[in-house]
């Protein structure tokens, strides 16, 4: 997914900003399925505004895989999906959080 939040004057981030991939399932226990499903990969995050103020979470995280059947002797746990992206386009920039992110200076 996407979450993009564009202002001409600021955004401040107090709660969480999440666009995290789902975990995968875990296979069933009656042998059936072997292996666990794979976590889903984050999606993108795009904040853009002269002055951005963060102090809570920007996540854009992979999902784990699924667990593998316990009761057979092979481990075909799912893949983690991968991590999405976070961009942030700002001026000036202030808070307590420090996402992995591209800075860019802000386009009007």
């Amino acid at each position: 997914g996407l979450i993009a939040i564009y202002s001409a004057d600021s955004i401040t981030v107090s709660g969480v900003v999440t666009a995290n991939g789902g975990d995968g399932e875990d296979a069933s226990s009656n042998g059936a399925e072997l292996g666990g499903g794979g976590g889903g990969a984050g999606g993108q995050i795009l904040l853009a505004a002269p002055t951005l103020t963060l102090g809570g979470d920007v996540e854009a995280e992979g999902g784990q895989g699924g667990d593998a059947d316990a009761s057979i002797s092979c481990n075909n746990s799912g893949g983690d999906g991968g991590n999405g992206r976070i961009r942030l386009l700002y001026t000036s920039a202030s808070g307590s959080t420090s996402p992995t992110a591209t800075t860019d200076s802000y386009v009007d």
